[in-house]
């Protein structure tokens, strides 16, 4: 297949923007429920094999946990088998589980096999069941009587919950370089079968699997509030706060229930997210960054980024509740970017001095490969926006300078240098520096690039910037006071 030069860039863009993404999650396994309509919609099932297939490729773990509570409706309508719900759940006899284990375990497990391999991965579908992956109990359910004027035990039949995951399988289908596709369906000591929650079930496994992420693909837009504005960055706190007023209830008690139970147990984050739409998010936020670079000094609104995304303004509210939270999913790819180059600079570079100019060249190179999104970093683009977004980007700078402060202290303690003038004073002034730079290139119109004569111009501020307190770290005790 030939491209053209502009797809060429444009593909080259791509890959080294999602660069720092791949070096920070390679090696990390990431636990996805896939559900919804995402399942039954042949387009939106095809884009997720093709993204799981790409994050195996590049080195990430995905792990997937299935439901298919539409397709065991369907088949149990065909059957003529009569089915009820208690509190959302499935009141399951043995009939029922026979239909469930064969949706389950079969039709859809293996289709969802079958859609990896043809976008070029190697996946194994497996049930809780194949080498007791999923220990399992039954579930208790009680629910209120007016007539008992009490609670009572109801028996919903073959449905459990998670009692134990053999973290042995997985291991062992990981480290044969396949996609584990897992259906929900677990068995009890005595060899009863039940059917689980698939969102329950992914929880746990994110668990006993440490995962770094947990993502659960849904087919609403996300966590609403009162007024139907998608709530997103919520602590635990806030989550509890608003199970308890109610804004959170229903259907996605189990999915911020299990998201919660994850994180606590030391999953790194847990996300509930529209399945619907494919790449959506990454689409709207990349729209966002080439409008603010193609129109300098124009205002963006919604219904422009809706036309340059090809939706609708309702869908586009579908991702972010409002302009503003588009504004901050830029801030935040703009901080994960950088602060994951800063880890690996961390990891190789020992040297204080080639630390710090690493740290600043990095931040200026990429100002320099995003105009667009530097006018947010400089405050030009957030003009009339909320305080909000204007203190998140104070935010970021200040972790920046604290962490040249962080380098500079350790400067003393593994070479024996230290600034000249106090360790807050001296960050200061390299960030200083290095915003001086990226105001220029915002102020004349993204003519003056702000890595220009950079090599010349830190050695000039070096050649003042550290005096030696001792010969050597490991001579005696430090000499001087910070």
């Amino acid at each position: 297949m030939s491209l053209d030069r502009d797809s060429a860039m444009n593909i080259a863009r791509v890959l080294t923007e999602a660069l720092p993404y791949i070096q920070r999650f390679t090696g990390k396994t990431i636990v996805v429920k896939f559900g919804g309509n995402a399942m039954v919609d042949p387009l939106l099932h095809e884009s997720f094999a093709r993204d799981v297939v790409l994050m195996k490729l590049v080195g990430m773990n995905p792990v997937i946990v299935h439901g298919g509570g539409p397709q065991i409706g369907q088949l149990l309508q065909k059957l003529n088998i009569h089915t009820e719900f208690v509190n959302g759940m499935r009141v399951t006899n043995s009939e029922t589980m026979d239909v469930v284990e064969m949706v389950l375990g079969g039709s859809v497990n293996k289709e969802i096999v079958s859609s990896i391999s043809r976008a070029g991965g190697k996946a194994i579908g497996v049930t809780g069941k194949d080498g007791q992956l999923i220990r399992a109990r039954k579930l208790q359910v009680s629910r209120f009587s007016p007539e008992l004027g009490a609670s009572e035990i109801i028996d919903i039949g073959h449905v459990g919950e998670v009692e134990q995951i053999d973290t042995e399988v997985l291991q062992v289908i990981l480290g044969s370089h396949f996609i584990p596709v897992i259906a929900p369906i677990g068995v009890d000591r005595e060899g009863n079968t039940y059917n689980i929650n698939a969102d329950l079930v992914a929880g746990k496994i994110a668990q006993v699997m440490q995962a770094e992420k947990l993502m659960l693909l849904t087919n609403i837009s996300g966590l609403l509030d009162k007024d139907g504005n998608i709530l997103t960055g919520l602590s635990t706190r806030q989550v509890d706060e608003l199970i308890a007023d109610g804004t959170i209830s229903g259907g996605m008690l189990p999915k911020i229930g299990c998201a919660l139970d994850a994180v606590n147990s030391g999953v790194a984050s847990a996300h509930i997210i529209d399945g619907r739409v494919p790449h959506a998010v990454l689409q709207i936020l990349e729209a966002l960054a080439q409008m603010l670079e193609a129109s300098p000094g124009t205002r963006i609104t919604t219904a422009g980024l809706a036309r340059q995304v090809g939706v609708s303004e309702a869908a586009l509210y579908r991702h972010f509740p409002s302009k503003g939270k588009m504004f901050e999913g830029l801030i935040e790819f703009i901080e994960d970017t950088l602060f994951s180059r800063i880890s690996i600079i961390l990891n190789e570079e020992p040297a204080a001095a080639a630390r710090c100019e690493k740290m600043l060249l990095l931040l200026l190179a990429f100002t320099e490969r995003n105009p667009g999104i530097t006018r947010i970093l400089t405050g030009d683009a957030l003009t009339g926006e909320t305080g909000r977004l204007h203190q998140r980007v104070a935010q970021l700078f200040d972790r920046y300078e604290t962490q040249l402060k962080q380098v500079l202290r350790e400067a003393e303690l593994r070479e024996g240098l230290r600034p000249m003038i106090p360790l807050g004073a001296a960050a200061n002034l390299l960030m200083a520096t290095a915003e001086g730079r990226i105001a220029q290139f915002v102020r004349s119109g993204f003519t003056r690039s702000p890595t220009a004569n950079w090599q010349d111009q830190w050695e000039v501020l070096m050649a003042g910037f550290f005096r030696q307190t001792v010969a050597s770290p490991a001579a005696g005790p430090l000499v001087g006071q910070a």
